[in-house]
């Protein structure tokens, strides 16, 4: 489990980044004495967002739908 500083620093984004990408519903980390925790999973997603903001030029909120799409895609599948 990762804090948001951590996130933040090993994603090279500021951290008000991961809260606006949970308010678009990219993540949901989980909640430790109040503040959000980032899980493995999690930090896949948001590798992807990033590749796809970065290097495909989607848009932060494009990109968070996009992720969201093959995570639902994926539990459709039973991955």
């Amino acid at each position: 489990m990762y804090s948001v500083g951590e996130v933040a620093e090993r994603l090279g984004v500021h951290w008000r980044t991961l809260h606006n990408w949970e308010r678009a519903g990219l993540v949901h980390p989980a909640r430790a004495g109040g503040r959000r925790v980032y899980s493995e999973t999690d930090m896949s997603e948001l590798r992807r967002a990033l590749m796809l903001t970065r290097t495909e030029r989607y848009s932060p909120r494009a990109a968070a739908q996009i992720v969201t799409l093959e995570r639902r895609v994926a539990e459709l599948e039973g991955k």
